[in-house]
């Protein structure tokens, strides 16, 4: 115990039942006004990692979205890049054709 405890306990016995009591209920509002102060500090604690949490959901979200916009650039330039080959294919084969006809009309000129 604390001097002051000391002290405080001696003045109660002093003063009787009505002092022992008074030493008690302010024992009591103390530990009361003690437990709503470790409440309240759990509460913010509580609060700040609930927002931590959904700090770190929002950040993932955005992560996903951001890579999901990627992949469709990659999908988008890949479409890109197949159509260019089916052009080029079909050119290929018009310029094949060109070819063989121009070589059947030489042939014929022969």
């Amino acid at each position: 115990m604390t001097p002051e405890q000391i002290t405080l306990f001696s003045w109660a016995i002093e003063q009787g039942p009505a002092g022992i009591l008074a030493v008690v209920c302010w024992f009591l509002n103390k530990e009361r006004k003690d437990l709503i102060e470790s409440i309240s500090q759990r509460n913010v604690t509580i609060r700040e990692l609930s927002e931590r949490v959904n700090s770190i959901f929002k950040d993932q979200a955005e992560s996903a979205r951001e890579d999901v916009r990627q992949q469709m650039e990659t999908l988008n330039v890949l479409e890109d890049g197949a159509k260019a080959m089916r052009e080029s294919t079909e050119a290929t084969r018009a310029i094949a054709t060109d070819i063989k006809e121009l070589r059947r009309l030489m042939e014929a000129h022969q």
